[in-house]
């Protein structure tokens, strides 16, 4: 059967070999080509430009496996080898994104940033983009959890220890629903380092 040709394809007529050349067509049609009212011939004479990315063809099976599983729910017979296919490609850009680790910067690199002319002559557009790569230096912190740091969450504990209290809740100690934190037990209190001290990071948290 040629799939090009139909006009009134129906999902109870879709069988595993016409998802599997989808899935070959669709990864390899250009980005941002319009596709619309073409066939499949006229669209694969033009796989010599930019290719969609993998999370890009990911969430487009993910989208028809959801209006399959639809269909399914509403009394459809639909061939349920079809969810595996989309499944098991999806599967792959997992793995693929698990395998990237990330590699931590050298001493060498970090001197090169720190002694940057950004540091140096105090050119930064805002204040957060000189103070947080410090904070993440020395407190090892997720970058979600410092940029959203508010003056309450900077505290001083009853022996005089100035520390960050890294939380998901606001000054009222209500959850506040613009910050996120991984898990509970990432709610934590960080001292603040005596290199943040030296650098008047409290006499900045005063002016805010």
């Amino acid at each position: 059967m040629d799939y090009s040709e139909r006009k009134d394809l129906r999902v109870n007529d879709l069988k595993a070999d016409f998802v599997r050349r989808y899935q070959k067509f669709y990864s390899n049609i250009p980005k941002g080509l319009e596709t619309k009212n073409k066939t499949i011939p006229q669209l694969t004479d033009n796989l010599v430009d930019k290719k969609k990315s993998p999370k890009t063809i990911s969430d487009n099976y993910s989208a028809i496996s959801s209006y399959l599983k639809w269909g399914v729910q509403k009394g459809y017979s639909i061939n349920g080898n079809l969810f595996q296919i989309l499944t098991s490609s999806m599967g792959s850009r997992s793995d693929k994104k698990k395998q990237k680790i990330p590699v931590p910067l050298v001493d060498k690199e970090l001197a090169k940033f720190f002694n940057s002319s950004d540091y140096s002559n105090g050119s930064f557009k805002t204040s957060a983009m000189y103070w947080v790569p410090l904070i993440a230096l020395v407190t090892g912190a997720r970058m979600g959890e410092i940029v959203q740091l508010e003056r309450h969450n900077i505290q001083r504990s009853r022996n005089g220890i100035w520390y960050f209290d890294i939380t998901d809740e606001d000054a009222h100690l209500s959850v506040d629903p613009e910050k996120k934190i991984k898990t509970a037990g990432s709610k934590r209190q960080v001292p603040i380092h005596d290199i943040l001290l030296k650098l008047r990071f409290l006499e900045y948290v005063g002016t805010r």
